[in-house]
């Protein structure tokens, strides 16, 4: 699969983003409909349910199907969903959807009869079909015979995914999960799609749970997919991010150049070389290869982000500002893009180039704390509507109340203004947060002692 730039999946660790490849999906996620409770589903699926009441569904089915594919050496399972784009084009018609349904049933069942297969439902718009003795070219071959022959009568599209037994030492239970999952798959090339199961089906699956927060899990998808395709470039970049995930940055790397050696053009482990370096503190070596990433692709976004930021670390920011004025025209609608460029034109006493970039970042997030107190901060010291600039740095304070920095600059505002109490009040909430306002205290005490005298 070849990477989207516009839809890299980064991790949930660190604030840092590993990125992943991800194809762009019509429906990528809800592929599959819940397992089919024969109770609940009884009045929504009873013309079904009558018309085939021998079909498999409901709890028991994988042992009732398992027990009989005992005897089978090899056979062949697909599971066959009805496009939600089409068949969703009357959603309130439940008349509509049961024909749709019946239609598909009739049509699997009569050629399962034929052929000695056997079928059932396995969620409200999706049916499995296991064909014993057969193999993988057979249930493409019925797969294609099924949709024709709704395409016949019905505007309805059908996808599918196929898997086949024996299979890369996969067990016989496995099979039915693993057709799952090559329909999650097809959901990446849009209705009326169909896929045989492959290391790409469990990288995608192991990317969705990687999402989900079981990197474990994911873990093994990917394990899995290596003994299918031992070279996949994609599945040795997803196993390096999942060892980073948990921290083991030394396993990390290792996968990391193992994708860089398979595929030297690979941009995205080059870059996570680059972000893991920078977790183990090495400053030089990410440098080197986010660089590096940039050189290959310079339309990533999180790339040259990550460098502005790198050479902020590094106090450099004018290097900083020329990567961040170009992430922000890679991605407009980031706002830490424009809060970070902000920062490096006020470094540079740019000032109004750097409201304008506050400005713009608090306009895609309103709730950036630090661009409205440096906003604030910085429209007060250019003359600029004071009263306005502290309603920024209060604002600041609302969504962080714990961070001494924007006290202080909400006590400095009070200052100017001569409202000496309060600023007193935000010098002394700076003080108990850690933020060193003593001198500002003790000058503004004396202040108001000899206004006193």
């Amino acid at each position: 699969m070849k990477y989207d730039r516009q839809g890299l999946l980064g991790s949930r660790s660190c604030n840092q983003h590993f990125l992943f490849t991800q194809t762009e999906s019509r429906d990528a996620d809800g592929c599959l409909d819940s397992e089919v409770d024969p109770v609940d589903l009884a009045s929504e699926l009873s013309d079904l349910l009558q018309t085939y009441p021998y079909m498999l569904t409901g709890d028991g089915s994988q042992q009732r199907i398992m027990d009989r594919l005992k005897h089978s050496g090899k056979f062949v399972a697909m599971v066959i969903k009805i496009d939600a784009g089409t068949h969703q084009q009357h959603p309130a018609d439940e008349g509509h959807r049961n024909a749709c349904r019946l239609a598909v049933a009739d049509i699997i069942d009569r050629l399962g009869r034929a052929h000695k297969g056997f079928w059932g439902l396995i969620g409200r718009n999706c049916f499995g079909c296991f064909f014993p003795g057969r193999e993988e070219a057979f249930g493409q071959k019925i797969t294609a015979q099924i949709q024709a022959e709704l395409a016949e009568n019905r505007f309805e599209t059908l996808s599918a995914g196929i898997a086949a037994y024996p299979f890369a030492g996969f067990e016989k239970y496995q099979i039915l999960e693993n057709a799952k999952k090559a329909l999650a798959h097809a959901a990446f090339f849009g209705p009326r799609s169909v896929v045989v199961f492959d290391a790409v089906s469990l990288n995608i699956s192991g990317d969705k749970l990687y999402q989900k927060g079981d990197v474990q899990g994911a873990l093994q998808e990917f394990k899995r997919a290596l003994t299918i395709s031992p070279d996949n470039v994609n599945v040795h970049n997803s196993m390096g991010v999942c060892y980073a995930f948990l921290g083991d940055s030394q396993q990390a790397l290792t996968w990391f150049q193992k994708t860089m050696a398979l595929d030297p053009a690979e941009v995205l482990a080059v870059y996570n070389a680059g972000l893991t370096y920078l977790l183990l503190e090495d400053l030089q070596a990410a440098l080197r290869y986010f660089i590096q990433a940039d050189d290959m692709h310079d339309d990533i976004f999180e790339i040259p982000f990550e460098i502005g930021k790198l050479y902020l670390k590094l106090n450099a920011p004018k290097e900083a500002r020329r990567y961040f004025e170009r992430a922000t025209s890679l991605r407009p609608e980031a706002a830490a893009g424009f809060r970070y460029l902000g920062q490096c034109y006020a470094t540079e006493k740019r000032y109004p180039e750097a409201i304008d970039a506050y400005k713009k970042a608090i306009k895609q997030n309103p709730n950036d704390a630090f661009a409205l107190s440096a906003m604030g901060c910085l429209m007060a010291s250019e003359g600029e509507n004071i009263e306005i600039a502290t309603v920024f740095c209060r604002q600041s304070i609302e969504i962080e109340p714990d961070n001494s920095l924007y006290h202080y600059r909400l006590g400095k505002l009070y200052q100017q203004q001569e409202r000496f109490e309060e600023a007193l009040r935000a010098y002394r909430a700076a003080e108990q947060l850690g933020y060193d306002a003593g001198k500002a205290i003790s000058a503004l005490q004396s202040r108001l002692t000899a206004k006193a005298s």
